[in-house]
């Protein structure tokens, strides 16, 4: 069960994300304190994104800073983990 809400959650949100260019989801259950586990969720919607070809920015690493490879946030000043947006 907890496995078909996950996809259905995901498959939502890039649909949303297709149509409205934002969105803000974040792993069930929600735990706003979880720092780390909203940086590898961050990933995993990167990394899907980017096998598909699209361009993201999350909103807890703005400018999406990399440095040989390794993502590195330097500069943030305000975190919106769950937000991701297209970047065109």
């Amino acid at each position: 069960m907890m496995r078909s809400v996950l996809r259905l959650s995901i498959l939502t949100a890039g649909i949303m994300l297709a149509l409205l260019k934002a969105v803000d989801v974040t792993p069930y259950p929600v735990d706003w304190e979880d720092r780390e586990r909203q940086t590898l969720f961050a990933g995993f919607v990167i990394g899907i994104a980017r096998s598909m070809g699209i361009k993201i920015r999350w909103g807890g690493n703005w400018d999406m800073y990399s440095e040989n490879g390794r993502w590195e946030v330097k500069d943030n000043r305000f975190d919106d983990f769950p937000h991701f947006e297209i970047k065109e």
